[in-house]
């Protein structure tokens, strides 16, 4: 069940992680995924590989009723009424996939937990014990394990719902611990000076200036890397995130500040002909590699546990301190709701100790 990374010009289809087509030259942003059922093929195209390992695995969970489930490896052949996780998985992804916007996790987990280990195995037969085995077998925090027994648990709801299963949810007696999956990192004054100095003389200037407006806006990575000319209004400083790059799914229209509306103003004069894209990578396409540069950047400038998502975290700590309302700040960070805003304040020492010794 190959997925390879196709030309939207001429059509060609290469290895997945090939960067650009060796004929036209044009960066390859778009995927394509085949499968073969039942002697004909069937194949999607996207430009999310998510959506197509989704189709894949949804084609090859089958259906419900279906006496045929297809594997990996074999074809599998098992009885008409007999119900296996994997079949509600085939049933209940393409749902997910359309309304949830949780799905990609949730496909993710199958893969590469729940559907190697529980997949293959009747309704009846996932009981607690081997839901308890599973869970303890799952290193690192305890919130993976809390989205898993969460997953298993949807999918037996979905199965007593929409396929007439009438057994129980094993995973009522099931117990997690709780996470504080809370992450507090900022970064301190001497640390955001030796980033940004790093920053400023980095070799790929195309994704050192993404970087930088990301320190300075404390918007999501996906909207900026998405974000394309005919959303920015340069004389005014005032951006528009589309509601197709948004996670909340809505328009966002903010103003930003003076130092990332210099950013924008260097990316135009630096603008890449053909690119509709603010932020490009060096071939006019997506940025692929932030998240890399970003890591070798906060190495050398001395802070290799800072993440790229610790920017955001920041940014709206040091806006709340100076003074900015939450519901302001809200707003400009593109967050749904308030109890969002509020996860991710984080207050250094220093700020404590001023609020109680003035």
């Amino acid at each position: 069940m190959p997925i390879l990374s196709v030309c939207t010009s001429c059509k060609s289809t290469y290895r997945l992680g090939t960067k650009s087509c060796p004929r036209c030259r044009k960066a390859l942003t778009h995927f394509k995924a085949r499968i073969k059922l039942d002697g004909r093929w069937l194949s999607r195209q996207s430009q999310n590989l998510g959506e197509l390992r989704a189709f894949l695995q949804a084609q090859s969970g089958g259906t419900p009723g279906s006496q045929r489930v297809i594997s990996s490896s074999k074809m599998l052949v098992r009885e008409p009424g007999e119900l296996s996780l994997r079949l509600v998985w085939g049933s209940f992804l393409p749902w997910a996939v359309e309304h949830l916007r949780s799905w990609k996790s949730y496909e993710t987990l199958w893969r590469l937990r729940l559907g190697p280990a529980l997949g293959s195995l009747p309704l009846s037969e996932v009981t607690p014990e081997r839901l308890y085995d599973l869970l303890e077998g799952i290193p690192g925090a305890a919130e993976s394990r809390r989205k898993v027994r969460a997953l298993v648990s949807r999918l037996f709801t979905w199965a007593r719902r929409r396929m007439g299963y009438r057994g129980e949810n094993p995973v009522q007696f099931v117990e997690t611990e709780r996470a504080d999956n809370v992450r507090r990192r900022v970064l301190s004054p001497e640390e955001a000076e030796r980033l940004l100095g790093v920053l400023e003389s980095w070799p790929n200037r195309q994704v050192a200036r993404l970087i930088l407006f990301l320190y300075h806006t404390g918007r999501r990575r996906g909207e900026c890397r998405k974000l394309t000319w005919d959303r920015v209004d340069l004389e005014q400083g005032v951006v528009t995130f589309d509601a197709n790059t948004t996670k909340s799914k809505k328009t966002n229209v903010v103003p930003v500040s003076e130092k990332a509306w210099d950013i924008l103003r260097e990316a135009h004069q630096a603008r890449i002909n053909g690119s509709p894209l603010v932020f490009p990578s060096q071939t006019g396409g997506y940025a692929w590699d932030v998240s890399r540069s970003f890591g070798l950047a906060a190495k050398r400038a001395g802070i290799p546990d800072l993440r790229l998502h610790d920017l955001r975290r920041g940014w709206i700590s040091r806006t709340l301190a100076r003074g900015v309302g939450a519901f302001i700040v809200k707003d400009l960070a593109g967050h749904e709701h308030i109890t969002t805003t509020q996860r991710y304040v984080n207050l250094d020492l220093g700020a404590l100790e001023r609020a109680v010794r003035p």
